[in-house]
């Protein structure tokens, strides 16, 4: 769980999905639940992610945010000095459902697709 406190504030308001953007792209890497979104590396790069919000909606006490996250994972291997494929990372793509408590900030991000 983590907090998206600017997009709560903005919450509303004409910037808000640029609030949510920069809050969700400021987020420690490893608080996603990525690494169960690869399909073809390994373990998730920590070289950084981009999103692209797909859905915003909300009840009384949540707003649900569907993103898609396009990520880095690497692929394991022995990285040798003479290995002929010495670039190990593959773009990785999934859909994360967001749920944001508006009396809070507190975020719950969940895997919906690969």
């Amino acid at each position: 769980m983590f907090k998206l406190n600017n997009a709560i504030s903005a919450w509303g308001c004409e910037n808000f999905e640029f609030a949510l953007k920069t809050d969700i792209l400021n987020v420690d890497i490893s608080l996603l639940p990525l690494q169960e979104g690869l399909t073809l590396g390994h373990c998730v790069s920590d070289s950084g992610f981009d999103i692209m919000v797909l859905n915003i909606s909300d009840s009384e006490g949540a707003i649900f945010v569907r993103v898609g996250v396009f990520f880095q994972g690497a692929i394991s291997g022995c990285n040798c000095a003479d290995d002929p494929s010495p670039n190990n990372l593959t773009t990785e793509y999934c859909t994360l459902q967001l749920t944001i408590n508006k009396y809070n900030a507190d975020t719950h991000a969940e895997l919906l697709d690969k």
